[in-house]
């Protein structure tokens, strides 16, 4: 009998910055993948210096996060590490972070997005409903 594999609840993977124009391309890579693991593409901007930030991946293995993060591939992307033109051609907004944008099939945004403005401390039990919402809707 085959043995079939549930899905991965979340995969959270870091997209270090390449040589310049080298986004789009990285970016459908890992869509690709997502796809695979019938997981749902998102693109995250953080950067090491934002408070929410910081709070979002201290907060990311809690059980109401985990939970909030089910069935996404969230391709990380560092601010500092990639230049404004580069993010805002994918339809990225480069001067507001932390951000969680849909994706189509060649990484670019559908608009629809997620900041830290809609919820109040950065603690799970704020984060993760909103989070949920968003990544369900």
């Amino acid at each position: 009998t085959a043995e079939t594999k549930a899905p991965e609840a979340s995969i959270w993977i870091k997209i270090e910055a390449a040589p310049a124009g080298g986004l789009p391309a990285r970016l459908k890579a890992e869509i690709g993948k997502a796809v695979q693991k019938k997981l749902k593409p998102v693109v995250y901007i953080g950067a090491t210096w934002c408070k929410p930030c910081v709070a979002i991946k201290k907060y990311q293995k809690d059980p109401l996060m985990l939970d909030a993060l089910t069935g996404t591939y969230v391709i990380d992307l560092d601010l500092d590490d990639w230049k404004a033109p580069e993010l805002t051609a994918l339809g990225f907004n480069a001067g507001e972070v932390p951000h969680f944008y849909m994706v189509d099939g060649e990484g670019h945004s559908t608009g629809r997005t997620i900041t830290s403005n809609v919820w109040a401390e950065d603690i799970p039990v704020n984060m993760a409903p909103k989070l949920k919402a968003f990544f369900s809707g």
